[in-house]
Formats: C-alpha cells, structure tokens, sequence
C-alpha cells in the first residue's frame, strides 16, 4: 500500500490556533495523549479542508512548550498566600505576687548583678571622663550687657601664650573680680581643659588644642586669636560684652 503525502500546509496563523488549542486541552486533560488532542484541536479551531491527516513532530513540541508557558503565567498570576497564625493572648501577671512565689536567692542574684551593672556603667563613664570632665555649657542668649552680675564667676581659659604674656594679659582685668583667666600650657602632652565657661586658642597653638576645645565648649564660646596678646585681650572683651546682665 502506498501512503499518501501530506499536501496540507498550515499557515503561522493556523498552527498559532491549533497549538493554543492543543495546550488548552493538554492542560485540561493531563492524562491523554498529546496526539489526539492535536487532532481535536484541529477539528475545533480549522475548517475541514484544512485538516491534517498527520501532525508534525514540531508542532508537538511547540504545544508542550505553550503548556509550560501557560502554567508558569498562572502559577505567577496567582496572589501570595496569607498564612494566619492564632496568637496567645498573653496572661497579666501581677509582678507582687510573681516576686512572692520566687526563691529568695534568686532574688537576690539578681539584685546583686543589677548593682553590678549600674556600678559598671558608672565606672565606664567616670573613665571617660576623668575627674577633669568638663560638661557643655548650656547656650546662653548673645546680648550686649555693661557687664556680667558679680555674684558669677567667669572662667576663661587661654591656650597659646607664654606664662608672661599670659600675665601681660591677666593684668588688663584685675579690676574685674567676677572673671578669672585661666593659663593652658600648650606644650602639654594632652590637651585638656577644666570648667570653663570660654576658650580663647592663640594662633601659636597646634590643631589639636583647638580640635580639643570645639569638644569642651559651645562654637559661640570658641574663640581663635590671630593677632597675638592684642588680638587675645579683645577676644575677652568680645566674650565679655555677650553675656546677660
């Protein structure tokens, strides 16, 4: 018997519906084979004269690759799922009545190892500081007074000057009781400062002087003198005139 040869050739369009159709009732009926649903789908989707009597290995393909595709587009499509866990409502315990019913050494364990910490951390920040600490000045509002009240006493500390410019200086204000200059040798490994309401660094300074003074007081406090003992004296007389009657 000879076999007759296939003549009908489908268009783009056509093998587009057939392999559509074909995914479709794949996907519908996963446990038929694929041939005869090539079959069917022809039937539904092309006029009889345009149907095949065999279906190329290719469009087969092509249809297990369309049912991938669809299921990967539903499985996305698909909105997450929100999983509700019932929570415990959480039983109000009375903290008097819980301390009763503990063991009186617990108790004070953790007594103990509170003082402890509280001890540690007090340490720590006598540490960092040292006795020396210098806490910040509250800002105060600039204004232009005739001069501070005497019962406050102003300290300002002046880093830079030689010990004999410095009492150069100091005599400019002997006559204001209520202001005390305080004298920072600059050699100094450590550029410390005590309480100290101003700092006046002098331009002989080094960096680090005045890097340290920006952590001690306020900017409006700070005070760099480039002029030399002139240039320190008016600094003073600059700090003095913005403080509050």
């Amino acid at each position: 018997m000879i076999e007759r040869k296939e003549r009908t050739y489908w268009t783009s369009v056509e093998i587009e519906k057939v392999v559509q159709r074909a995914a479709e009732l794949r996907i519908a009926n996963l446990d038929s084979a694929l041939t005869p649903l090539l079959f069917l789908a022809q039937e539904e989707v092309l006029p009889v004269e345009r149907h095949r009597r065999t279906i190329p290995e290719d469009i087969s393909a092509l249809v297990k690759v369309r049912v991938e595709a669809i299921r990967k587009a539903e499985v996305e499509s698909q909105p997450p799922q929100v999983i509700t866990v019932p929570v415990k409502e959480i039983e109000q315990v009375d903290p008097v009545r819980f301390l009763a019913t503990q063991p009186a050494w617990m108790l004070i364990a953790e007594l103990v190892g509170r003082m402890d910490r509280r001890l540690e951390r007090l340490e720590e920040a006598v540490g960092k500081g040292g006795v020396d600490a210098v806490p910040q000045p509250v800002n105060r509002p600039a204004s232009m007074p005739p001069s501070p009240p005497k019962e406050k006493k102003h300290r300002i500390a002046i880093v830079g000057l030689f010990k004999d410019q410095f009492g150069h200086v100091q005599s400019k204000f002997q006559d204001r009781d209520w202001l005390e200059l305080v004298w920072i040798d600059k050699e100094t490994s450590q550029p410390r400062f005590p309480a100290v309401d101003a700092i006046i660094v002098d331009q002989h300074s080094r960096h680090r002087w005045f890097d340290a003074a920006q952590k001690v007081v306020p900017s409006d406090k700070l005070y760099f003198a480039d002029g030399g003992q002139s240039t320190v004296i008016q600094k003073i007389f600059d700090y003095i005139s913005k403080q509050k009657p």
